[in-house]
């Protein structure tokens, strides 16, 4: 669904194209031991295409039913050191003005 909106949108006749020089930071969570992350390589491929850039970190949350504690606090301090990376580095790239975010 996602890849679908994306290539729809992408055909936009509109300046500036809808993902042309948008900053973006990938970020997955799933049941599985994974966390989604094999899904954000096909993603990274797709915005690329579409010319969006893509900061290099990611996170993923694995397990996401039990991920979180009852304060909706991120459990599982691999994800959680992913997530801040990738946050911290796509605030990076908006406060230095590149790209659109």
């Amino acid at each position: 669904l996602l890849k679908n909106t994306i290539d729809w949108l992408s055909v936009v006749k509109d300046e500036p194209k809808p993902f042309e020089g948008i900053t973006v930071a990938l970020g997955a969570a799933s049941p599985g031991g994974f966390g989604g992350i094999r899904g954000l390589y096909h993603l990274r491929a797709v915005l690329m295409n579409v010319g969006a850039q893509i900061i290099t970190e990611q996170a993923a949350v694995p397990r996401a039913k039990s991920a979180f504690d009852d304060e909706g606090k991120l459990t599982d301090e691999r994800a959680k050191s992913m997530l801040e990376k990738a946050c911290r580095s796509l605030m990076e790239m908006a406060l230095e003005g590149r790209g659109r975010t």
